[in-house]
């Protein structure tokens, strides 16, 4: 599972920097089916919203960071 989780990473970081946010999205949203608490893909789509300029869906995002990090003390 780990394997997966770091080749869908890398994917959307590759996407990310060939700009193709949508699809990024996409596999980041794939990341976090598998593993809801992953604050760093997490993270990644808030950039990726804030950037595509849906700053609703980006601050749900960032919110949903800091709720994890809270509740981790």
């Amino acid at each position: 599972m780990a394997d997966k989780l770091r080749k869908l990473k890398d994917e959307a970081a590759k996407l990310v920097q060939k700009n193709k946010l949508e699809k990024a999205l996409s596999v980041l949203g794939e990341v976090l089916e598998i593993d809801p608490l992953d604050v760093t893909a997490c993270q990644k789509t808030g950039d990726i919203y804030r950037k595509l300029s849906q700053n609703d869906k980006a601050i749900e995002r960032y919110m949903r960071v800091v709720k994890v990090y809270a509740e981790d003390g």
